[in-house]
């Protein structure tokens, strides 16, 4: 039986919150970034397929273009393309995307280090596909929208507010 469920991202480190940045969806995968509110700036990515649901800490949001890029069909690639991606870490773990070196099209997400993972999950075929769709969705969230210096879902005081945006109360 399948059903829906909410995740609330949290951070190890003490008054420090996290909010949405940016997320995504196709196929099978869903991707969102979080971004400290609070405290030092750092940024989160979770990741959530069809096997796996994966939270980790990422250098910045500029890592999503590089993991668009990597996914690209092999016929689209740069020759100076390597074939890993270090992605970042969750809790001091390595975490990385492999390109398979027997099939050109498919990939491994690997939690650990290189030459001793944790676990690797594939990432194949059409589920390749629809995680680089996802993360194409992030890409645009976080680009600033035209004219503007901020990110194209814009800040909550950018946002009009009407009353279709009021809460409902219902008087007894």
């Amino acid at each position: 039986m399948t059903g829906s469920h909410t995740v609330q991202a949290s951070s190890d480190i003490p008054d420090e919150n996290l909010g949405l940045s940016a997320n995504g969806s196709s196929g099978r995968w869903e991707v969102s970034i979080d971004e400290t509110i609070s405290g030092p700036e750092r940024w989160f990515v979770q990741v959530e397929g069809p096997s796996l649901w994966l939270s980790f800490e990422i250098p910045s949001p500029e890592i999503i273009s590089k993991v668009i890029q990597f996914l690209a069909p092999p016929q689209t690639q740069r020759a100076e393309n390597p074939g890993q991606l270090d992605l970042g870490e969750a809790k001091g773990t390595p975490v990385a995307l492999v390109r398979d070196d027997e099939y050109k099209d498919r990939y491994f997400l690997v939690i650990g280090p290189n030459d001793a993972p944790i676990v690797r999950f594939a990432v194949v075929g059409e589920d390749r596909h629809s995680l680089a769709q996802a993360l194409r969705q992030v890409e645009q969230d976080l680009l600033p929208s035209p004219g503007s210096s901020t990110p194209s879902g814009g800040s909550p005081e950018e946002i009009p507010v009407t009353s279709r945006s009021q809460p409902f109360v219902r008087r007894v």
